[in-house]
């Protein structure tokens, strides 16, 4: 949870104000490019990790990093640029959307 709350939360912040709240202050190319390449490299460590759990981020148990962990990885998702294929995530998101709580709170009201 401490590298999602640092890190990986600094991967995405710009790009997603640039894209998906469209804040007139971020809308430097460059930034945006150097944001979506650092969040994607950050998922991509995500999705080796959940290779190796084979389930979630702490193993094979549902965590409350899992829920921080899922936020964000929503966001990616929302995210209208290319993404790199990431087949664990992938299943991890359709886990995470298995749970009520998730579709409720984390996909923003069930979209």
């Amino acid at each position: 949870m401490d590298w999602q709350v640092s890190d990986f939360n600094n991967t995405w912040r710009y790009v997603f104000q640039a894209t998906v709240r469209r804040n007139p202050s971020f809308q430097d190319q460059e930034q945006i490019a150097a944001s979506w390449s650092r969040f994607c490299s950050a998922v991509q460590i995500l999705d080796r990790e959940l290779a190796r759990s084979g389930a979630y981020i702490a193993g094979p148990t549902f965590t409350c990093a899992d829920i921080v962990i899922g936020l964000s990885i929503h966001r990616w998702k929302s995210i209208p640029l290319e993404r790199p294929v990431v087949p664990d995530i992938d299943r991890y998101y359709d886990l995470l959307c298995e749970r009520e709580g998730f579709r409720t709170y984390g996909r923003d009201g069930g979209l």
